[in-house]
Formats: structure tokens, C-alpha cells, sequence
């Protein structure tokens, strides 16, 4: 930790933070740094955690990052002003052995299918985690290409990729003369991938896409009222039988098996 009469931080080291939060994430005080180049809140901090990690951890990671998002996105959404019966009943579909919303693909096709995200965003989501698969099941080592990044960058809008084409020019220019100055925190002397800094912006920019469409659409349980009970048991069974599960009819209770 730097102490008081540690030099401050260049500010371009804070322009660079500044422009990631308000063009990505909409949020001035997301990625922030502290007068001498400490990271001051835990979003930074684990932004930071990613860019040091192996290309496989920090793929891995991300995608579980990613995944967590989702998943409480949906469990804040249906449990935000429903009743307790509504917020047990989605429980019992994510949580537990088999469970028709505990898979990534089901929750994230659930988001789509009831337009809490749109097409883009569930694509990126869809883009990482194709990447995790490969990345979990590889023995020999792993190595980010900008040919995989490509595939994930693709799927953000064209204002995030601008926005991060500008930021990492930015950046490539600060982490080059980070050795030569006396002045930056011990992360930033040691070299890291470039192309994994475009990946973690990229993973960065998706989880700005989820954080504004939580804020820019309505729960779901408004949604989900005018929802005929059959168009939602549709939904939901098609999701189930696309990762091989195979729900118990109307008639019978799970709970009695």
C-alpha cells in the first residue's frame, strides 16, 4: 500500500479509468483508482486480479464473473416485489441437481427469451463462454489469440468497441513507459498480454451491457404477469430439453421422486 509521501499517480493514469467507467460502464467511480495508483473499491481490484492471471484464469474467471451476474440478475429481478411463493418457485428452478435454470445457457436464453437482454448481449455471453468450454476441456497450455478475442469483441455494440479501441491506445502507451516511471504501483511493472487486456476490457464492456440493462428495463415479474402461464411452462421446458433435461409433467411433483 502506497503510503502518504509516495508521489501521486500521473493523471492520465486516472483519465484512463475515468474513460473506462463512463463509456463502458456509465459509472465515473467503477474503475478507480486511488492518488497513488492503488485500486479503490473491489470491481477495480478484480479488474486488475484478471489481467495478471494465466490466459486460462483469466478466461475462466471471467466467465464465472459473467456467470454470477447473470444469475443474480435473475434472482433479484423475480424476487424484487413478488410474492414469497413466486421467489421459492424460481429457487427451486436454479438451484439444485438438474435444475431447469441451473445451467448458464438456460438462464441466459431465460434473460432473451423475456427481453431483459437483447440478442448482442446474450451473443456476448454466448462468445465467452464457447471460449471457457474450449479453454476448461484444453490440457495443453492455453494462449489467448487476438483471433479469439475478435470472436467476443464482435458481439459488443459499436460504441463499446470504439470506446475500447481508444482506451487500449491509451493504455498501450502507459504500460510502456510504466517501467521508466518512479512513480506507478508495483502491478503495472510487471509485463502483461496485451491481448488479455483486450479481452478483460472486453469482459468489462459485458458486464457494463448487463449493469445497463438492469437499469434500463422493468422487473421481470411485471413482465412475467402478462405472460400467459403456458408461453412461460414453453419457455421454460424448451430450455430444460435443450441441455438434455427432462421436466416432470404438470401432473406429477418433483418434490415426490
Amino acid at each position: 500500500m502506497a503510503s502518504e509521501s509516495t508521489p501521486k499517480w500521473p493523471p492520465e493514469i486516472h483519465r484512463l479509468a475515468e474513460s473506462l467507467s463512463l463509456k463502458v460502464f456509465h459509472d465515473p467511480d467503477k474503475v478507480k483508482f486511488g492518488d497513488h495508483g492503488e485500486p479503490a473499491n473491489d470491481f477495480t481490484a478484480r479488474i486488475i486480479e484478471l489481467m495478471f492471471e494465466s490466459d486460462r484464469g483469466c478466461v475462466l474467471i471471467a466467465a464465472a464473473w459473467i456467470d454470477d451476474a447473470v444469475a443474480k440478475y435473475l434472482k433479484e429481478s423475480f424476487e424484487d416485489g413478488s410474492s414469497a411463493d413466486s421467489a421459492k418457485a424460481f429457487a427451486e428452478l436454479s438451484t439444485g441437481f438438474k435444475a431447469p435454470l441451473s445451467d448458464a445457457w438456460a438462464r441466459e436464453t431465460l434473460l432473451l427469451a423475456i427481453g431483459a437482454i437483447d440478442k448482442r448481449i446474450a451473443d456476448s455471453l454466448r462468445a465467452v463462454r464457447r471460449l471457457r468450454n474450449k479453454y476448461a476441456h484444453q490440457f495443453t497450455a492455453a494462449v489467448l489469440t487476438d483471433h479469439e478475442v475478435d470472436e467476443v469483441m464482435k458481439h459488443l455494440s459499436d460504441e463499446d468497441r470504439t470506446s475500447i479501441t481508444q482506451i487500449l491506445a491509451l493504455g498501450t502507451t502507459l504500460v510502456a513507459s510504466a517501467p521508466n516511471l518512479p512513480t506507478v504501483p508495483q502491478w503495472m511493472r510487471v509485463g502483461f498480454s496485451l491481448v488479455r487486456l483486450r479481452f478483460v476490457f472486453a469482459f468489462a464492456a459485458i458486464m457494463g451491457s448487463l449493469e445497463r440493462a438492469k437499469r434500463e428495463t422493468t422487473g421481470f415479474v411485471e413482465f412475467l404477469e402478462k405472460m400467459p402461464a403456458e408461453k412461460l411452462s414453453e419457455i421454460i421446458k424448451k430450455s430444460a430439453k435443450k441441455v438434455g433435461i427432462d421436466l416432470p409433467s404438470d401432473s406429477s411433483n418433483p418434490g415426490d421422486k
